[in-house]
């Protein structure tokens, strides 16, 4: 069984009832103890899962008398990752295109990861209090968090295409955001950062937003671009509810950058307030034209990236084909963490 979604170059799929699989059928003659290999070419013009097998063989004698059939080997997957071009051709600055990073190396505390307690002293700030342990020993207690010096980067991308999710969505606009999402993720592992992603969007027969935390994992890099294999242009949320949401579980001093062909004074306002309480943040905007003013502090940065103006190839940016609801592929983007 073949994707009727992956044509051979040199083999014809045969539909079948099923719809979205087919059969690749050949036939050949082999002698007592031979080996015989063939090599298909495959164009691969759209990003996704793809399943393939079993395999069906039967074998025969040369006068048709006698016929044997075997069913061998197990559904498999072949994965399309979207396409990934370096930041600089895609517009961005070549040094540091993301921000300054020197200072994340310097050891800071991670108020979202409490290690302990110890004594107030008289630096400590009101906020650092911890109550209960203070009544438990009669005496002020403050939290102790974990100091870190990972650098961090989570890709928040927007799979909304129109500002009222009934209004439908811009497949073409749509699959060069997901490919500047890759893009990013692939130059932060190459720049050594741990980097995660969150999108807005479902994998298919799903309701749920694709979630991966930053991660030292040695296949983290294909995990987020499996994430972005599989994602739909299925909205769960708006983008600022799912950066207000995820933001306060994400390390702290990670760079959010947020990929968006859609900027609203929401998603803006949003920027602004995680800002307003620390987080380092960068706007990917591929608006050809904004819808408007990207009134932002000066400390976020902000890259305008007219989407009519990418230099992806276009014939490679077709919607990706659905698995079927019973034959689910094994994602290893479920999950995430450390």
């Amino acid at each position: 069984r073949w994707s009727l979604a992956l044509p051979l170059q040199d083999g014809e799929i045969f539909p079948s009832p099923s719809g979205q699989m087919g059969f690749f059928r050949t036939a050949f003659s082999v002698r007592w103890f031979e080996r015989v290999g063939r090599r298909y070419q495959i164009r691969c013009t759209r990003r996704g899962f793809y399943p393939f097998g079993p395999v069906r063989l039967r074998s025969g004698d040369i006068w048709g008398l006698f016929r044997q059939d075997q069913v061998q080997g197990n559904l498999d997957w072949l994965i399309v990752y979207p396409q990934v071009l370096p930041l600089e051709a895609l517009g961005f600055p070549p040094k540091e295109p993301l921000g300054e990073t020197k200072a994340t190396w310097r050891i800071f505390e991670d108020p979202s990861r409490a290690v302990g307690i110890r004594d107030l002293r008289p630096e400590d700030g009101f906020r650092r209090i911890h109550w209960k342990a203070s009544a438990r020993r009669q005496e002020l207690q403050v939290k102790v968090f974990e100091p870190t010096t990972s650098k961090n980067l989570v890709v928040f991308l927007n799979v909304a295409t129109f500002e009222r999710y009934w209004e439908g969505t811009r497949p073409l606009l749509l699959e060069k955001a997901i490919a500047v999402a890759a893009s990013i993720a692939s130059h932060g592992v190459e720049d050594r950062f741990l980097v995660g992603l969150m999108a807005n969007g479902s994998i298919p027969h799903s309701d749920q937003p694709i979630k991966v935390l930053p991660s030292r994992r040695p296949d983290q890099l294909a995990r987020v671009l499996e994430a972005l294999a599989a994602v739909t242009s299925f909205t769960t949320s708006t983008l600022e509810a799912l950066l207000l949401a995820e933001s306060p579980r994400l390390p702290w001093g990670a760079t959010l950058v947020v990929v968006t062909a859609l900027v609203t004074e929401d998603l803006l306002s949003a920027l602004v307030r995680l800002h307003d309480v620390g987080r380092r943040l960068v706007l990917v905007s591929l608006e050809d034209e904004p819808s408007c003013p990207y009134s932002v502090p000066p400390e976020i940065l902000v890259y305008h990236l007219p989407a009519s103006e990418l230099p992806f190839d276009e014939s490679l940016l077709g919607e990706p084909g659905e698995w079927e609801p019973e034959v689910a592929p094994p994602l290893r983007f479920a999950g995430g963490g450390e």
